[in-house]
């Protein structure tokens, strides 16, 4: 009756000319929406590529203060001699030593050291002194001088000049104060020409300088802009700049991004979008103009009451939930509609038959749900559902998802519920295998952190050997002293093998479980035998017994993954075997240790102490340091048992008696 009020009504107040302007509005408003939406998306898309760039000009500036840490470490081992040598006790020194700096890092061009009076006292190569008659370069030196005086001795980097061949440099200072009467006193300063071509292809990569517009000054002097410009407006917008102190001088840094890019793409993207949703705002208002004029002519219609009537019971009769209607005094049902039998497996005429009939049918776990229920239904305060398990015809438990209301008699004295009841088994199901899938992605991430961390360390090792011994390799070429040069490269050659094996196991780790392939059924003895076969020069090696145990059952698994399993246990067995006795190796299926239908692979060799059941299993353990390889056997062994959805485990009564690995695969047969 409330309904068809709110209809006779909608349809006095509302005439045509309103129902029409309604989707008018709707649709300025969506277009408005639209536009703000558009125009907030190009600003942050522009944000973004100015983060893109303000990160390009901070790895410039490292690069950038890198380089001048670098050239200053220099000029200070210089500046030591001097102040060390106090002028002129061994200034055979200085030369040498510049030399070999310029010899070594071409950026260079000359490196001096001058007095206090600008006077040239040293040169890396006193043949070569045109910068000695430099004016352009000892007004640079006497502009140093001077701000040393405000200042006090300080290292400093000049702004960009030319010589008079044109050629760009940079001058580096570096003070140089000798120790008089317990006092520090200027002397004067070393001095690096930089040349700053070379200087640039240090701080920038070929990439950069191909895709932005980079300009750097140091104190507003320009020191490099490379000739591409700005293509458009946009991307002058995503422009950043740093600005900087570094050596006394203040330097800026902006980089302009390429519009060509992901920029453009952005940009191209979010119109669009733009287009695609004021389409489809005007579809929907198309579609929000034909449903109130449907709406419209539906409420000129109206429909008496025994017609809804009809309809609700068909509705009830026909839903796939199941519909009830219970009274409280007795428990008896009043209806229950067809779908009764489809949801509980019990039909109507069965909840018809016997009050409180849901009751009878809760699994017993489930029936202090229902208890709970109807203590909520008398008090009069319901909670939203209830979710409990039945027990069907044919003895199978079903979630249910049960909804009811209290319905209330004139007096507000409740005589009866109805309710809506759903069958969520498969829901249920579903949720589980989704919180097992998320527990698995924990698990993961967990030992992706570990991964990570683990080839962090190992590598680290080989790669300080071959850096410590390429250091002494430098040394002994140097020297003229190649008494060790064998042994060291020997060393290298060991490091870089090891590194290899290293990364090869990391390779093969990495592998499992990232094919594409489909489970098969998988013949273990098969497998085994065929394993055997290729290890048979080191079995005979060895002089170890290998049994075989009947009854290895099919699996439905991965072929390939499963040899390397078995491979890889048999040469865990061999390599960890006591010296003094040949080892015996027995592969099996069956009961372990109290453990059923389990596979076994058990050895005679050295064993372990049992604190260590899981460590084993971690990438690159070792529990012997005596033997080789890098211990990433097992760890491919449990990454493989673990895809194939079963678990591994490790046992040992201890050092010298012997392992025995026990393992769950989804075996067939």
């Amino acid at each position: 009756m409330f309904e068809k009020v709110t209809l006779s009504s909608l349809q006095k107040s509302l005439g045509p000319v309103l129902i029409y302007l309604i989707p008018v509005v709707v649709f300025i408003l969506l277009l408005s929406g639209t536009y703000w939406m558009w125009k907030e998306t190009n600003r942050l898309s522009i944000e973004l590529i100015r983060a893109g760039s303000r990160s390009q000009a901070e790895q410039i500036k490292i690069r950038f203060q890198l380089f001048l840490f670098e050239r200053t470490k220099d000029l200070l081992h210089l500046a030591s001699i001097i102040s060390t040598d106090s002028i002129g006790n061994d200034s055979h020194r200085f030369p040498k030593d510049a030399s070999g700096i310029v010899y070594r890092e071409k950026s260079y061009r000359q490196i001096f050291f001058f007095d206090l009076s600008g006077q040239f006292r040293y040169l890396d190569n006193p043949a070569d002194s045109k910068y000695v008659q430099n004016q352009i370069f000892l007004q640079v030196i006497r502009s140093y001088l001077s701000s040393v005086k405000k200042t006090g001795p300080v290292e400093m980097v000049s702004t960009p000049f030319a010589d008079t061949s044109g050629e760009k440099l940079l001058a580096v200072f570096v003070p140089v104060q000798i120790t008089k009467n317990s006092d520090s006193v200027f002397i004067g300063a070393v001095c690096g020409l930089l040349k700053v071509p070379f200087f640039i292809s240090k701080i920038l990569d070929s990439t950069t300088v191909q895709s932005y517009q980079i300009i750097i000054t140091i104190a507003d002097s320009l020191l490099y802009k490379n000739p591409i410009e700005p293509e458009n407006n946009t991307a002058v917008r995503a422009t950043a700049g740093i600005v900087f102190t570094d050596m006394q001088k203040n330097v800026r840094i902006v980089v302009t991004p390429p519009f060509r890019g992901f920029l453009k793409v952005l940009l191209q993207e979010n119109n669009t979008r733009f287009t695609v949703n004021i389409l489809l705002s005007l579809g929907a208002v198309m579609l929000l103009a034909i449903s109130l004029y449907a709406f419209r002519k539906a409420s000129l219609i109206g429909n008496d009451l025994k017609k809804s009537e009809a309809r609700y019971r068909t509705l009830a009769e026909n839903a796939s939930d199941m519909i009830f209607r219970q009274l409280i005094s007795d428990g008896s049902y009043e209806y229950v509609s067809p779908a009764s039998e489809r949801v509980t497996g019990y039909t109507a005429e069965d909840f018809y038959k016997k009050p409180f009939f849901f009751n009878q049918i809760t699994e017993e776990d489930s029936k202090p749900i229902i208890e709970q229920q109807w203590k909520d239904v008398l008090s009069g305060v319901l909670k939203p559902f209830y979710d409990f398990k039945i027990v069907d015809k044919s003895g199978k438990i079903h979630w249910i998802h049960q909804k009811i209301v209290i319905i209330f008699d004139s007096e507000m004295n409740p005589i009866a519920i109805e309710g809506i009841v759903s069958d969520i088994t498969e829901q249920i199901i579903a949720s589980e295998e989704r919180e097992k899938l998320i527990a698995a992605l924990k698990r993961n991430n967990q030992d992706l952190e570990r991964f990570t961390y683990t080839i962090s360390h190992e590598l680290k090792t080989p790669l300080i050997t071959i850096k410590g011994f390429l250091g002494y390799l430098e040394a002994e070429a140097k020297s003229g002293d190649l008494s060790t040069l064998h042994r060291d490269i020997q060393y290298i050659i060991t490091a870089s093998e090891t590194m290899e094996s290293l990364l090869n196991n990391l390779t093969e780790i990495t592998k499992i479980g990232q094919l594409n392939i489909i489970r098969e059924k998988v013949d273990i003895r098969e497998v085994v035998t065929r394993v055997t076969g290729s290890l048979q020069a080191l079995i005979e090696k060895t002089g170890a017994d290998i049994i075989i145990m009947p009854g290895l059952p099919g699996v439905n698994g991965y072929a390939n993954e499963l040899g390397v399993l078995f491979r890889n246990l048999i040469e865990n067995a061999l390599k960890f075997r006591q010296r003094s006795v040949p080892p015996k190796i027995v592969i099996g299926f069956g009961t372990y240790n109290g453990i059923e239908d389990v596979f076994y692979v058990k050895d005679n060799g050295l064993g372990f102490d049992p604190r260590y059941n899981e460590r084993i299993f971690g990438l690159f353990n070792k529990l012997d340091s005596e033997t080789s390889g890098t211990g990433a056997g097992l760890t491919m062994v449990k990454r493989i048992i673990e895809h194939h959805g079963g678990w591994v485990k490790a046992q040992s009564e201890g050092v010298g008696k012997g392992t025995v690995i026990i393992f769950k695969l989804p075996q067939i047969s």
